[in-house]
């Protein structure tokens, strides 16, 4: 079993958006099981990265504990809302289960409560001719809105751009940790995001979702700095980027495979099956890798790794195992996502919280984009922007879409 070189860098826009042309020659040969690229290991096959996820040892990382500690002891000083925030986030820590099965509640209770109603206006684009210059920007404040709206959250547009921004400057930093350039950007990102949740709690109307969630959170024997983290760090930054962007990669994809494409035109019911919305997001999404560390010894399949190593998850390689999924980049919507036979969302402790709410969003703009694409909308890679800096994302910043 053996890693290798990846022959272009694992940050070039190229490879982000088209992994698979890179991958599929290292599927062929059983003896590769990940690659190598600006220092760091990246592990595709699906049955290794499954026992990752699942096996406790193994906790989100990125280096080795002493340099993350000395560096984090620097920062504190320099970003102290940054610190405070972690120090007041369960994320950092063993979650309270009674908060975590809230959290899953209110999820729920906003996916209940959303309207959707600001997806029409891409739709009325999509539908128009000619071409949109960029979806991602027509999409990418949506998911906030939604949540926002659901929440009987005040905002207007200048508002929720500059959380967006925010929450995005903030993942970004998560695994860029050495870049300091990032982490003030995080920083001020963050400040901004808490504040913003600080002055809504007082005003939330009664019918809002979030009451119950604050509650939840005082009953765990949560302070106030506390949930306001938990709401600031876990929604608004999670959602900031992630199903906006996710739904790009699906429309990119229904668009290059027009069989695909007719088939859910001639079966529309089928978008409000999990099955379809699963299948285009391991066919392509947002999500690029995620750290492990090693908290033992441990072996995956016939590896071993010493207490302290990092491997990364690439999670495009994951979804395009041909060991796991026969064609592979064909979508097939008769494959089975059911238990744990496949990582869309995560599995064990490191399961999105936001699945509901994600898959409820994704079906109505699958189902929007079926009702609303012309027959020969298309949309050319060449004129695809990507920010490929991102190690955890894929981040599509231009893509036209040409209507006529």
């Amino acid at each position: 079993m053996q890693f290798v070189d990846l022959p272009v860098s694992f940050f070039d826009p190229a490879f982000n958006l088209n992994p698979d042309h890179y991958l599929a020659s290292l599927f062929a040969d059983d003896n590769i099981v990940g690659f190598r690229s600006e220092g760091m290991r990246f592990l595709f096959r699906f049955e290794h990265c499954r026992e990752v996820i699942f096996n406790r040892s193994c906790q989100r990382a990125t280096g080795d504990p002493q340099e993350l500690a000395e560096r984090e002891a620097i920062y504190a000083e320099r970003y102290p809302v940054r610190a405070a925030y972690f120090a007041a986030s369960y994320n950092q820590g063993e979650p309270d289960l009674k908060f975590k099965a809230a959290v899953g509640r209110f999820v729920a209770d906003v996916t209940d409560e959303a309207t959707f109603d600001g997806t029409d206006g891409v739709f009325e684009k999509l539908s128009g001719g000619g071409r949109l210059e960029n979806y991602v920007e027509e999409v990418s404040l949506l998911p906030m809105g939604v949540f926002f709206d659901a929440c009987r959250l005040t905002y207007d547009r200048e508002q929720i751009l500059a959380l967006h921004e925010s929450g995005c400057a903030f993942l970004k930093s998560l695994d860029n940790f050495r870049n300091e350039q990032l982490i003030a950007a995080c920083e001020a990102g963050l400040s901004h995001i808490l504040a913003y949740v600080d002055e809504q709690l007082p005003h939330l109307p009664t019918d809002s979702p979030l009451l119950a969630l604050v509650d939840a959170g005082y009953a765990c024997g949560m302070n106030r700095d506390q949930i306001i983290a938990n709401i600031g760090g876990t929604f608004l930054t999670a959602i900031s980027n992630t199903v906006g962007m996710s739904s790009a990669f699906i429309l990119r994809s229904l668009l290059r495979e027009r069989g695909a494409l007719n088939f859910l035109k001639a079966h529309p019911d089928s978008t409000s099956h999990e099955s379809v919305i699963c299948e285009l997001l391991r066919r392509d999404n947002h999500v690029k890798a995620l750290s492990r560390q090693f908290t033992v010894a441990t072996q995956i399949g016939e590896m071993g790794f010493d207490a302290g190593e990092v491997i990364h998850l690439f999670f495009p390689g994951v979804n395009l195992d041909p060991a796991r999924w026969p064609e592979p980049t064909r979508l097939n919507f008769e494959r089975d996502f059911s238990g744990v036979n496949n990582v869309i969302f995560g599995g064990s402790v490191f399961t999105c919280i936001g699945r509901k709410l994600t898959m409820s969003f994704l079906d109505k703009m699958v189902a929007g984009f079926l009702r609303q694409l012309p027959e020969r909308a298309y949309i050319d890679d060449e004129e695809i922007k990507m920010d490929g800096d991102w190690t955890a994302e894929r981040i599509i910043t231009h893509m036209p879409i040409h209507l006529s």
